[in-house]
Order: C-alpha cells, then sequence, then structure tokens
C-alpha cells in the first residue's frame, strides 16, 4: 500500500486519510483509478485546470473578513 500510495501521490492525488493513513477502500478502488486517471477507461470527476479560486470564493472570503472586524 506504501508504494500505491506514493505512486498516487505522484500523480497528484491524495489517497489519504487525515492521519497519512491510506484510505481502507484504496485496496479496491487502485486499479480503476489508475485506470480512470490514465484515461484508458472511466472518467475522472471534473477538475479546474486554473488555480484561481472561483468568483463565489472570491466574495465569501471578502464577507467572512467583513464579519469578523465588526
Amino acid at each position: 500500500m506504501a508504494v500505491q500510495v506514493a505512486a498516487f501521490e505522484d500523480a497528484g492525488w491524495d489517497v489519504t486519510d487525515d492521519k497519512r493513513r491510506p484510505l481502507r477502500v484504496l485496496a479496491h478502488f487502485n486499479q480503476p483509478l489508475w485506470l480512470a486517471i490514465r484515461g484508458v477507461a472511466g472518467a475522472l470527476p471534473f477538475q479546474s485546470d486554473s488555480g484561481e479560486p472561483e468568483a463565489w470564493v472570491s466574495k465569501l472570503e471578502a464577507e467572512a473578513k467583513r464579519f469578523r472586524k465588526r
């Protein structure tokens, strides 16, 4: 599992829990996930190409800053 986790991290995917342990279902989903990552079979959920947050995220952050000032 440690080798699989390292390989997924190299591909840009985090397959660990909040304590950095491999997910329990990784043994069941690692092969289909690899196929989807490589584009062989299946598809992955939408991933944004840009690193910029969406407009609603910026508005929410600004509103939170105004609220904290009160």
